[in-house]
């Protein structure tokens, strides 16, 4: 009798299918206005939370507005509205334009109902007819090399879902986009390599990009970006290299219990909420620590601080890795149904997921 045949072995999976790739950025997209929902009841609120690493499970468990600007429930504002902005060139340009995307986020300021300060006076130089690549350089030495805040991290995401298969244009973009308001060295590189970590887990092959190739991915994106910014902007090469340390020492903290953000060196409300070091070291503490988006995003929200950008961008990060089911279908609801800023609502959002620099 002859020998049974042996198993074929099934070779795993060496690209996303398109179907994941579509469901992946939409999770980004969706992520990024899903989570600034949830954070707006708690935005810039100091509040008393769960010790690291316990989890917040409340108060608050839904997106429920209000808040400062006493929103309505699921309704979003600046963060997600500028992403809708970045989305809407990509989506008719097929590629970034910085001049185009600048021109249009000065054209949106006017009919939002808030923005960061800091982004003002560079809108209102581009409305006058300056050209955006230098000022967001203007606006950071003119605040004596102080202005870093997390706005960017937020509006910058379509970049990592419109990119996810083209590294270089990526990059460039991040770096472009960023600068238009923020020059500041380290929030060009967290911007540039967390983009690139969102393209990784829209991309990777199998179900999900697992945390080992996340870290290996972040330290590939972070170095290849801190290369680039440093031969562009050679005088500030030291300022990048901090930048660039600093960012892995954000890395190693979110993999510990206790990601130290209640100090000595960060603090989720102190001096200013807005820090990008912040944002960034929450997000992936949530990852590394939080079993689904809905938790992190519970607990994120009940911590306070500057909680809409924090949620925002933890919400990006879920969605790209776990897709658009990891998305409470109540929330989703919630945000698309809400009231808007007209073309800037996220129902439009999200409708770049699918495509991409060569989809015509």
């Amino acid at each position: 009798m002859p020998p049974p045949p042996r198993p074929k072995k099934v070779k795993p999976p060496t690209h996303a299918t398109p179907d994941q790739i579509r469901d992946r950025q939409r999770g980004a997209l969706l992520g990024l206005a899903v989570g600034e929902a949830m954070g707006i009841r708690m935005d810039q609120r100091n509040v008393p939370a769960a010790n690291f690493p316990n989890l917040n499970d409340g108060p608050y468990l839904e997106p429920m507005g209000g808040g400062r600007l006493e929103l309505r429930r699921g309704q979003v504002t600046w963060p997600s509205e500028m992403a809708q902005v970045l989305s809407q060139s990509l989506r008719n340009q097929r590629r970034y334009d910085v001049f185009d995307v600048a021109k249009s986020y000065a054209r949106w300021l006017p009919t939002t109902l808030e923005a960061p300060e800091a982004m003002k006076a560079p809108m209102e130089w581009i409305s006058e007819g300056r050209s955006p690549e230098n000022t967001g350089r203007r606006a950071w030495l003119e605040s004596a090399q102080r202005l870093r805040d997390n706005a960017p991290l937020a509006r910058t995401t379509p970049i990592g879902v419109f990119f996810h298969a083209r590294r270089d244009e990526r990059v460039q973009a991040s770096l472009e986009d960023v600068s238009i308001t923020h020059f500041d060295p380290l929030t060009q590189l967290a911007c540039s390599t967390f983009n690139g970590i969102l393209a990784a887990a829209i991309s990777a092959p199998g179900e999900r990009l697992e945390p080992d190739q996340l870290l290996k991915v972040a330290e590939a994106e972070l170095s290849l970006a801190a290369s680039v910014l440093g031969r562009k902007e050679s005088d500030w090469v030291g300022q990048t290299k901090d930048g660039a340390d600093w960012l892995r020492e954000d890395f190693k903290y979110a993999q510990d219990d206790d990601p130290e953000l209640y100090g000595p060196d960060l603090h989720l409300f102190r001096p200013w909420p807005s820090e990008t070091r912040v944002t960034y070291r929450l997000a992936f503490w949530e990852l590394f620590h939080a079993p689904s988006l809905e938790a992190a995003l519970i607990d994120v929200a009940n911590r306070g601080g500057h909680s809409t950008v924090n949620c925002a961008v933890t919400g990006a990060l879920f969605g790209a890795i776990f897709g658009d089911e990891a998305i409470p279908r109540d929330w989703e609801e919630r945000v698309l149904e809400a009231p808007g800023n007209g073309a800037y609502h996220p129902r439009n959002l999200i409708t770049l997921a699918g495509l991409g620099p060569d989809d015509q």
